[in-house]
């Protein structure tokens, strides 16, 4: 939780050092029995660093069976997760329908304009980057 808050906090700075105008975020979580763990790691967080108040305005639980951001993050985790754990034996043939998948949920549509989307980046050029970086670590 601690490492998605930081990606949302940059994400803010970048739309506001663009000129956007943006009050901050709201958080929504799976309801489930770790809602609590979940609230106290927030309320700690928010104690430690009192200025990501400035940029989460809210932090809520929803049952993700009627909340569908939470059902559309369930799909993405569950592709991403099926993408980077496959079978061995079944490897290129799971890894290619997975990554078909991921690239529609993931690359710019011409249909939604308004989309904010990322580019894809597949296992094959992260194995890649690692390869020539490797020497790095």
């Amino acid at each position: 939780m601690a490492r998605v808050i930081d990606v949302l906090v940059a994400s803010v700075d970048e739309m506001r050092q663009n000129g956007d105008d943006v009050v901050g975020i709201a958080l929504t979580f799976d309801d489930s029995q770790r809602s609590v763990d979940m609230l106290n790691t927030w309320i700690q967080l928010k104690r430690q660093r009192g200025h990501l108040t400035d940029y989460i305005k809210a932090v809520s639980f929803a049952d993700d069976r009627w909340y569908y951001p939470l059902q559309a993050a369930d799909l993405l985790a569950n592709l991403t997760n099926r993408y980077w754990q496959v079978d061995i034996i079944d490897k290129t043939r799971t890894r290619e329908r997975a990554e078909g998948f991921l690239r529609t949920l993931m690359e710019n549509d011409p249909n939604f304009k308004f989309a904010y989307r990322v580019g894809f980046v597949s296992a094959n050029e992260i194995d890649d980057a690692i390869r020539l970086h490797k020497r790095l670590y």
